[in-house]
């Protein structure tokens, strides 16, 4: 009967498919419905999710997310297909292959691409059983089950051939490669005992490393609209508009560039305020500069640490941003279970996401940053009598005086912002 009841499959709601005009999405289309192909990307979006709690390597970025999102579409619909008889070779050969090409430039060992396969194999499979209960004529269930184990098994035993095979063609060609070169030089400098012979990495890198003082970017593609090719322009144009003399961009995978800009002192770093806004889709974080071998490092993890602070809080906006004005945020967020816990307990019924609470929020912490009712009405353009209004409605919601604990609830009040979403950088 060719799983006549996989016809039956829907999704309420239009999940963004990786795979928009694809041969395989066409076919998919075309031989399965609208329904049933929704109910795949949403069933694979769930899948990747499930992958990257357990090997969250995999997708550290939203361009990676994307790419476990693309490889779970594809099983998702080659399984649907090869249920109803419809056989295709492989699945969209391009895309794996470059999905595997960013494992191996970002260094993610083939056991962790192993590991989500297999996890992927398990939720699928279980998933399918699931819809089949739900849907198959209860005569049919058994051999429809058996149907669903074999192609399953059948599908994830030739993806699992697939990856290995383009991995390890993939590694030999990127380890005889100049970037693989410059790749390993530059972790050898980042190891946090380094070891390396600094005039070979000097010479590798084109870059020298004593002496100087280092600027660290990262720049990632945050969303569809970003391009591979902004992003060395991106890094690069920063760091030689800040007056960088020297300038190194290291590739991680397809989504994400490491840079370094040198400067004879760091009193030399022009104004991040005069940097132009990058490309749309394109964000870029500084850390701070450091001087020497070590400044290399630090400011590196500086950087990274901006970047993730910013990946994994949607309340961080903008596209230039800088360890200057977020590296508090990144210390005080670095377990977010416990910032979240401290903010909660310091604001009491001031944590919330309504409008009011935030407005009282956004007064409050004006007010201890400036300690003048007359400053906060200039910066949150209300009336001086409004601000007052506002911090004698969260005094009582608090049930203290604001200046009582300033230090404790401006920390409070910047996590809450975050957590919140309405965070503003500022540069």
């Amino acid at each position: 009967m060719n799983s006549r009841w996989l016809l039956r499959l829907d999704h309420d709601g239009e999940p963004s498919s990786q795979l928009s005009g694809s041969t395989l999405m066409t076919t998919a289309l075309a031989e399965l419905g609208d329904g049933p192909v929704r109910w795949a990307i949403a069933g694979a979006h769930r899948n990747a999710d499930q992958i990257l709690e357990q090997v969250p390597d995999l997708g550290t970025g939203p361009r990676q997310i994307a790419m476990v999102r693309q490889g779970t579409e594809i099983v998702a619909l080659l399984t649907m297909l090869e249920l109803r008889g419809v056989r295709i070779s492989g699945g969209e050969p391009t895309m794996e292959r470059e999905i595997i090409a960013d494992f191996v430039r970002r260094r993610i060992p083939i056991e962790d691409v192993w590991q989500g396969n297999r996890a992927s194999h398990q939720w699928w499979q279980r998933e399918m059983f699931e819809a089949c209960d739900r849907l198959c004529e209860p005569a049919l269930r058994g051999g429809e089950s058996q149907l669903i184990a074999q192609t399953v098994l059948a599908i994830f035993n030739a993806l699992s051939i697939r990856i290995s095979e383009d991995y390890a063609e993939e590694a030999k060609r990127w380890v005889s490669t100049q970037a693989a070169l410059e790749d390993e030089a530059v972790r050898q400098v980042l190891a946090e005992e380094f070891v390396g012979d600094e005039a070979r990495i000097t010479a590798v890198l084109r870059y020298g490393l004593a002496g100087w003082s280092h600027l660290a970017a990262v720049a990632w593609i945050a969303d569809e609209r970003g391009t591979d090719a902004d992003l060395h322009r991106v890094a690069e144009g920063c760091l030689r508009q800040l007056g960088a003399t020297q300038r190194v961009a290291i590739r991680q995978g397809g989504a994400m560039v490491w840079a370094w800009g040198g400067f004879r002192s760091g009193s030399d770093v022009c104004h991040f305020e005069d940097l132009p806004v990058p490309p749309v889709g394109v964000r870029i974080a500084f850390g701070a500069a450091r001087d020497g071998v070590a400044g290399f490092r630090q400011s590196h993890l500086e950087a990274h640490r901006v970047y993730s602070l910013a990946v994994e809080n949607s309340g961080i906006d903008g596209c230039l941003l800088t360890y200057r004005s977020l590296g508090s945020l990144t210390l005080l967020l670095e377990n977010r279970t416990a910032a979240e816990q401290f903010a909660r307990d310091e604001l009491g019924g001031l944590f919330g996401a309504e409008i009011r609470l935030r407005e009282l929020r956004e007064t409050l912490r004006a007010y201890i940053e400036t300690r003048s009712p007359q400053a906060v009405a200039r910066r949150i353009h209300v009336a001086r009598n409004t601000v007052g209004y506002r911090i004698r409605q969260a005094e009582g919601i608090l049930g203290h005086a604001v200046l009582e604990r300033p230090s404790e609830l401006w920390c409070a009040l910047v996590i809450a912002d975050v957590l919140e979403g309405s965070h503003s950088v500022d540069g």
